[in-house]
């Protein structure tokens, strides 16, 4: 999703699963380690997310963070949503 728009070189998408791969790892061993502190997996998500953004040229790292604008948007009018009176 935060691709969404743009268009990879095979260095980028190499560079890139390597990134998600390593991150996953991290948060697969501290999800079965019981760590499942909320903000500590969104800092992980945060440092993947700018591992990702350094293998972008310029060009698309304009779109990248549109993208991640768009997606913490959506995320926070997800949870106004669920906040709201009578949404249970």
């Amino acid at each position: 999703m935060l691709l969404k728009g743009i268009t990879l070189t095979s260095d980028q998408q190499s560079q890139i699963k390597a990134i998600h791969q390593r991150y996953r790892a991290s948060m697969d061993s501290a999800h079965k380690a019981g760590n499942t502190d909320r903000s500590a997996m969104r800092t992980m998500m945060e440092s993947e997310n700018a591992d990702v953004r350094n293998v972008l040229t310029a060009d698309q790292q304009k779109i990248f963070d549109d993208n991640v604008a768009a997606m913490k948007q959506r995320m926070q009018q997800h949870r106004a949503q669920n906040q709201a009176p009578g949404s249970n």
